[in-house]
């Protein structure tokens, strides 16, 4: 993305370089009338307001207010606040931004914390919307993260609203503000850019003043001199030119070349990503049918021993020892099937033979019983 400089640049070179272009033919043709010269100084004039215009606009630019909520285009900002033990002592600290992610800047704290660098950035829905919102972190795009904002519209850092721990609540003490010191120096040293930038202009035009004078007496004289001089300096211009345009166009395609880089690196990235979901999804289905089938086998197992425990329960004296036998046997085979339900099924064994005996005893007590009574009955 050109900044307003870089617009500025390329808007000025076909300028100036048509206007040097238009002085060397006309001293290559011989003496410039003064009409000629009053155009020349016209053209400049025209050339300079243009370019003070251009410069009162990328003032207003850098000057223009922000919205409420959100912190602005400033380079220098502070974070206060936050109740959070750890991250507070993190996040807490003056900013200077350092560039930009998915299109928005990013910020460093000046000073590291731990030996870490703490950096706040946007990243946008290209990892689902969860991801997207501005995060404070050691790095762009890291893992590890301190504070979180949701918000996907804000185009640069929101004053409030941020959530600590990033799957915390929203800490209301948690402020960004701008850094006015940071704003102090950097209107100083604007002024003091654009003072020495007149003072460069007026120093230009004092000289262009004077190389018009010479060249009004000396144009006569030397006048084989200076075309010679003038059509040197005509060629290294050219020169000159075309290697910039040259660099300018390995620049473009260096340029080219590392966003090609960037964006193999994230989609490679992406893809990783997506494999490694679908492998741990396939992992936990698996896991989940065989704990299924554990368990649907473990139940089987159960209910074959539990089978032969109901009859143990319900056995009479003379079928006692024959279904002990039956469920010693069952036991055998299918007790250690039962995995987790093991330990009970085999206490459900042991009552229900202890059980068995118990309920022969009462069923002999009450035959007994029944005999004396008929008997006192008879008598």
């Amino acid at each position: 993305m050109m900044n307003f400089q870089q617009m500025y640049q390329m808007y000025q070179q076909p300028q100036a370089a048509a206007a040097q272009t238009a002085q060397a033919q006309q001293q290559l043709a011989g003496y410039a009338d003064p009409q000629q010269l009053q155009m020349q100084a016209y053209q400049q004039q025209m050339m300079q307001q243009q370019q003070l215009q251009m410069q009162q606009a990328q003032q207003a630019q850098q000057v223009q207010q922000p919205q409420e909520d959100l912190i602005g285009q400033e380079e220098h900002i502070t974070v206060a606040g936050c109740t959070h033990a750890t991250v507070g002592g993190i996040v807490r600290g003056n900013f200077t931004v350092l560039g930009e992610n998915h299109g928005r800047p990013t910020y460093k704290k000046d000073q590291q914390v731990n030996g870490l660098d703490v950096q706040m950035y946007y990243w946008d829905e290209r990892d689902g919307p969860n991801f997207c919102g501005w995060w404070f972190g050691p790095k762009v795009g890291g893992d590890q993260v301190w504070a979180y904002h949701p918000s996907s519209t804000a185009t640069t850092p929101p004053k409030t609203g941020w959530k600590v721990p990033y799957d915390g609540p929203v800490d209301q003490s948690f402020v960004i503000s701008v850094n006015q010191q940071g704003s102090v120096l950097k209107q100083q040293q604007a002024m003091q850019q654009q003072q020495q930038q007149q003072q460069q202009q007026q120093a230009q035009m004092y000289e262009q003043q004077q190389q018009q004078q010479a060249y009004q007496q000396q144009q006569q004289a030397y006048q084989q001199q200076q075309q010679q001089e003038q059509q040197q300096a005509y060629q290294k211009q050219q020169q000159e030119q075309q290697a910039q345009q040259q660099a300018y166009l390995q620049q473009q395609r260096q340029m080219q070349i590392q966003q090609q880089e960037m964006k193999k690196q994230q989609a490679a990235e992406m893809q990783r990503k997506t494999e490694e979901m679908n492998r741990k999804r396939m992992e936990d289905q698996k896991k989940k049918a065989e704990e299924m089938k554990r368990a649907q086998e473990e139940n089987a197992a159960a209910m074959q021993v539990r089978r032969v425990v109901q009859k143990v329960r319900m056995a009479k004296e003379e079928t006692l020892a024959l279904l002990q036998q039956e469920l010693a046997e069952i036991m055998q085979k299918e007790l250690a099937k039962c995995g987790s339900m093991q330990a009970k099924v085999q206490e459900e064994c042991t009552l229900c033979v202890e059980q068995a005996k118990l309920n022969i005893e009462k069923m002999k007590e009450a035959k007994v019983k029944e005999e004396e009574r008929k008997a006192i009955l008879v008598g």
